[in-house]
């Protein structure tokens, strides 16, 4: 991990502080630049999924706008637990059934 933020530092998308509460611990932030690159990342991704979906046949459009909801909530659920997965979820993931 810290390979990778050092990298991160060195391009100049993190910036590294020290804890004021607890010297030990470091804080990490998100530089300008970084902030921008995500963004234009961000921007980027809805431009390929938008003409993806807009490629699509009209019923796999609908279909996609009923399940809308669902994915909501699943994501909702995803954030709210840092996205960590059980093993029952992932078993039904794959179809398990054990």
């Amino acid at each position: 991990m810290s390979t990778l933020v050092n990298q991160l530092i060195d391009l100049g998308m993190l910036v590294r502080d020290t804890a004021p509460e607890d010297r030990r611990a470091a804080r990490l932030w998100l530089t300008k630049a970084a902030t921008q690159r995500l963004a234009a990342w961000r921007q980027t991704r809805i431009e390929l999924v938008a003409g993806a979906i807009a490629g699509l046949p009209d019923a796999d459009r609908q279909a996609l706008a009923r399940a809308l909801p669902a994915l909501r909530a699943a994501a909702g659920r995803s954030r709210r637990g840092r996205g960590a997965m059980t093993a029952a979820q992932g078993a039904s993931l794959k179809g398990d059934q054990t």
